[in-house]
């Protein structure tokens, strides 16, 4: 059960946004005006303008911010997208994702040229941002609506996860959904997260402090690894958590399918995670400890980069199954051993030629319900050689 995924508003009623906003928004796209929509990380921004453009039937033009950090790209892609008409829908809304993600030199004269850009729109342009008042958007606020998104109220999320539960059958103390709704400051996705985790047996449980900081820091390292805009964020994001970069690389290893749904992003990102690998084989090998540099650079702002196409889902991020298979194909082998140490007793041959030409035999033996005697073998030993 994916609750982010299934409790993703999919029309204006499911937005727990102030419905004063949402009109005042609605109003300005049907005005056809550039919008600054600015709201903590969380609040609903992005899915807003989404469900705009499906109730109004306009056709949704979605550029992240770190997509195209140059002008030439910026008014390649983006002078186009608001001046011709739109072939299939009533309209165009574009969408310019974290647009204060802008920054540095290889940025430079984006922002004048997204200015210049709207003052000729035939279509609303629509930007998003965590801080409308940062120096480098001034020019931008001289040119566009700002629509501020308020921090989701702790009573709205209370009412909200309440309302999860009982329509999931999940049994719940209300004193657990005040603790999930106060602690992640109104950030929607953070707490359907947290509920999500703290879910066993249909029950809403309370899990220990530590181990629930542990998967919201986890969560955050890896929504800041494959969605951020900000490279700096991304780099450092490894650091907020209590992962080694082995255990770190197990997470990243299980959630990059979720993540990323196109062959060529699922390629480059694992191929990241390959070049990370290759990285501390050689710290391990040649004991280069410079090279953690490159193992975590490869392993964040590598994996990041790997995205071509736009946010869609938001997919629950799941613990590493590898490990626990590990464990159960090492018992396997261990068994297997265990017989064979058995069997060599008796025919004095090695281990070794035991498991490579005798244990065959063996199991074809027992498959067809036949039985060695005098092999000692536990009825679990048994069972273990019928099933391989």
């Amino acid at each position: 059960m994916n609750l982010i995924q299934k409790y993703k508003p999919k029309t204006i009623r499911d937005l727990i946004i102030s419905k004063e906003k949402i009109m005042e928004v609605k109003r300005l796209i049907a005005e056809r005006k550039p919008i600054i929509i600015a709201g903590p990380t969380g609040c609903g921004k992005t899915t807003l303008a989404h469900i705009m453009a499906k109730d109004m039937d306009y056709e949704l033009l979605e550029l992240n911010a770190s997509d195209q950090r140059n002008k030439a790209n910026i008014e390649e892609i983006l002078s186009p997208a608001i001046k011709e008409a739109s072939l299939f829908a009533k309209g165009r809304l574009v969408l310019i994702d974290d647009i204060d993600a802008l920054s540095g030199t290889q940025d430079r004269g984006c922002i004048p040229s997204i200015a210049n850009l709207l003052e000729n729109t035939k279509w609303p342009v629509l930007l998003t941002t965590t801080d409308p008042f940062s120096q480098k958007l001034s020019l931008l606020r001289k040119k566009t609506a700002l629509v501020n998104l308020e921090q989701i109220k702790d009573t709205i999320l209370i009412d909200y996860l309440s309302g999860i539960c009982k329509k999931e059958n999940i049994a719940f103390d209300i004193k657990l959904i005040k603790n999930l709704a106060s602690k992640n400051k109104g950030d929607i996705r953070a707490t359907l997260n947290d509920l999500q985790a703290s879910i066993k047996n249909n029950e809403l449980i309370s899990l220990e402090l530590g181990e629930r900081e542990r998967l919201s820091s986890i969560t955050t390292a890896l929504s800041l690894i494959f969605r951020s805009a900000d490279l700096k964020k991304i780099l450092n994001s490894l650091n907020e958590t209590d992962l080694n970069l082995d255990e770190a690389m197990l997470w990243l290893d299980e959630n990059i399918p979720k993540e990323y749904t196109k062959k060529d992003e699922i390629y480059k990102a694992y191929s990241s995670l390959s070049k990370a690998d290759k990285f501390k084989k050689r710290i391990i090998r040649r004991q280069h400890w410079r090279f953690l540099v490159y193992e975590n650079f490869f392993m964040t702002v590598g994996i990041n980069l790997s995205r071509t196409s736009n946010i869609l889902s938001y997919p629950e991020y799941k613990r590493s199954s590898r490990l626990l298979k590990y464990f159960w194909a090492n018992q396997k082998n261990l068994k297997g051993k265990e017989i064979a140490r058995k069997i060599s007793e008796k025919t004095h041959d090695s281990i070794s030629k035991v498991r490579k030409e005798i244990l065959p035999l063996i199991k074809i033996i027992y498959r067809n319900n036949n039985e060695i005697s005098d092999l000692d073998l536990t009825q679990e030993e048994i069972d273990w050689l019928k099933s391989m």
